[in-house]
């Protein structure tokens, strides 16, 4: 049973809110498009300690060049990629690869997580 639900509020220690909605553009879910067919969200660490999540999933016909958001001191890394063939599309933490672009190419029908470190 949780005892803490999402809120989109920040810690003063940490970078992101516990979650931030994002479309196709980060900050800007596509909530009032009732044919979006992209959906990511951040999920911000809660201690120091811990990684932050970003999750993408493209439920389109086409892959599209998302934006990973700004990380200060840190850097993504894809644990996750079903668009992938196995075994490349779930890695091992000492496997993942680290992203040196903005932004991700999300293979059409597919869901992609990043985690910070």
């Amino acid at each position: 049973m949780h005892k803490h639900f999402l809120t989109g509020k920040k810690k003063e220690e940490v970078p992101f809110p516990d979650v931030t909605w994002h479309g196709t553009k980060l900050n800007e879910p596509l909530w009032n498009t009732p044919d979006a067919q992209i959906l990511a969200y951040t999920l911000g660490r809660q201690g120091r300690q811990e990684g932050d999540l970003h999750i993408i999933f493209n439920m389109s016909d086409h892959e599209v060049d998302m934006p990973l958001p700004s990380l200060s001191g840190r850097a993504w890394h894809r644990a996750i990629d079903t668009g992938q063939p196995s075994p490349g599309d779930i890695l091992e933490p000492a496997d993942q690869l680290r992203m040196k672009e903005s932004f991700y190419r999300v293979a059409s029908r597919s869901v992609v997580v990043f985690e910070s470190r």
